[in-house]
């Protein structure tokens, strides 16, 4: 199932969004049922661990109403190529929603 991540559909009437500052929609049950623990699972993998970091992120992103900040996907491709910095010759998996 392809990630829908365009504002748009909002505008369908699907119900309740869950909106980021990097322009990501995402309606609001699919973010808290798939879209976190994908991330979760996803930052999990690094090959540099961040255990505290994606606890305070799993925790705003589970417990706020308000996101000043960019959403899973975007987040996850930042911490993904400073890691590739880091770590060249360990291959990380993208996230292609």
């Amino acid at each position: 199932m392809a990630a829908s991540f365009g504002v748009s559909e909002k505008m369908n009437g699907a119900g309740e969004f869950v909106a980021f500052t990097c322009g990501h929609a995402f309606p609001l049950s699919r973010f808290l049922s798939k879209v976190i623990l994908e991330f979760s699972n996803r930052v999990s993998d690094l090959p540099v661990s961040i255990p505290h970091t994606l606890r305070y992120l799993q925790l705003h992103y589970k417990q706020s109403s308000y996101y000043p900040s960019g959403c899973p996907y975007c987040v996850f491709q930042y911490l993904r190529k400073i890691q590739l910095q880091m770590k060249p010759d360990v291959p990380i998996k993208p996230w292609n929603p």
